[in-house]
C-alpha cells in the first residue's frame, strides 16, 4: 500500500470529479492498516516495557489518526456549504475515536511519556482546535462560523503536534530495541564464548586422560611382557635348585615379589595390574611349594 501511494495521489490529482469523502476513504484505508500493523509490532517482543511502549503509541498514532480525520471531515463539511446531521455524526464520530484513543494511550503508556506527551501537547494550539471544534459543530443547522480553511489550519496544529510527539516516542522505541539486541549479541556472544571454552576444557580433559590412559596401559604391557619373559622363567629356574629356598617358606618368597610402582593407582589399570601381581605371587609360591616338595622328596 505504501508502494501505491504516489499512484493513489496521482488519480486522485488528475480525477476532477472526485470529492473530499472519497478521498478521506482512500487514505484511511491506508491509515488503518498502517497502525494495525504498527499495533502488530508490540505482540512480537518479549520485553515488556517495549511491549507496552509500542501498544502506547500505536495509541496515540490512532489518535492523530482520528484527529485527522476530523480536520478532513470539518474540512468537508464546511466546504461543501451548510452542514447537515450526517455529516456531524462523521465527525463525533472522529472525536469519540479520538477520546477513545487517547485513554488508550494513558493506560498502555509509561510515566515518562505520558508527562512528555502532556507537557508537549498543550498550549494555545489546544485551545485553538477545541474553539474550532465547537464552532463546526454549531454551524450545524445554523450560521457557519468559520470558514473550511480556518478549522483545517486550527485542527491540522494538533495533528502536527502530536506528529511530533509520536516521532520522538518512535525513536525512543528504536533506542530501547537497539539497546535490547546489543545486550541479546553480548548475550550471545558470551554464552558462545563460555561454550567453546568449555568445549576446549572438556576435550584437553579428555586428551590427557586418553595419554595417561594410554602410558599406564604400555607400563603395565611392559610389566606383564617383563614377568612372563624374564622375571617368572628366572624364579622359576631358580627355584628348581632346592638350596635357592633357604629358610624360606614359599609363603615368604612370594611376598617378595613386589608391585610395581608406576602402577600403583587406584584406578582399573592400577586394580589390573595388582591381580596380575597377585598371579605372579601365587606362581612363584607354587614354584617354590613344587621345589620344597623335591626337597623332601631327595631327602
Amino acid at each position: 500500500q505504501l508502494r501505491s501511494l504516489s499512484e493513489l495521489r496521482q488519480e486522485i490529482l488528475n480525477d476532477a470529479d472526485v470529492t473530499a469523502s472519497a478521498v478521506l476513504v482512500s487514505y484511511s484505508v491506508v491509515l488503518r492498516d498502517l497502525i494495525s500493523y504498527q499495533e502488530s509490532v508490540g505482540q512480537v517482543t518479549i520485553d515488556p516495557e517495549l511491549a507496552e511502549s509500542v501498544r502506547a503509541v500505536a495509541a496515540l498514532s490512532k489518535a492523530k489518526n482520528q484527529i485527522g480525520e476530523a480536520q478532513a471531515t470539518a474540512y468537508t463539511m464546511l466546504l461543501d456549504g451548510q452542514p447537515d446531521e450526517e455529516q456531524l455524526t462523521v465527525f463525533l464520530g472522529t472525536l469519540t475515536g479520538q477520546q477513545e484513543a487517547l485513554l488508550a494511550f494513558t493506560l498502555a503508556a509509561s510515566s515518562e511519556q505520558l508527562t512528555g506527551v502532556n507537557q508537549r501537547i498543550t498550549g494555545s494550539a489546544m485551545a485553538v482546535a477545541d474553539a474550532a471544534t465547537s464552532d463546526v459543530i454549531r454551524s450545524v443547522g445554523g450560521e457557519r462560523r468559520l470558514t473550511a480553511e480556518e478549522a483545517s489550519q486550527a485542527l491540522g496544529a494538533v495533528v502536527n503536534l502530536v506528529r511530533s510527539e509520536e516521532i520522538r516516542l518512535h525513536d525512543d522505541q528504536v533506542a530501547l530495541a537497539t539497546q535490547l539486541r546489543d545486550d541479546v549479541y553480548r548475550q550471545v556472544l558470551f554464552e558462545s564464548i563460555a561454550v567453546l571454552v568449555a568445549l576446549l576444557f572438556t576435550v584437553t580433559v579428555a586428551v590427557l586422560l586418553a595419554r595417561m590412559l594410554a602410558r599406564s596401559l604400555g607400563r603395565l604391557r611392559q610389566h606383564a611382557l617383563a614377568v612372563a619373559d624374564r622375571e617368572l622363567p628366572e624364579t622359576v629356574a631358580r627355584l628348581s635348585d632346592p638350596r635357592t629356598l633357604g629358610e624360606n617358606t614359599p609363603a615368604q618368597l612370594a611376598a617378595q615379589v613386589r608391585e610395581p610402582a608406576s602402577l600403583r593407582s587406584a584406578d582399573e589399570i592400577g586394580q589390573v595390574a595388582q591381580a596380575f601381581t597377585v598371579v605372579h605371587r601365587a606362581a612363584v609360591r607354587v614354584a617354590a611349594e613344587q621345589a620344597a616338595l623335591r626337597t623332601s622328596v631327595s631327602a
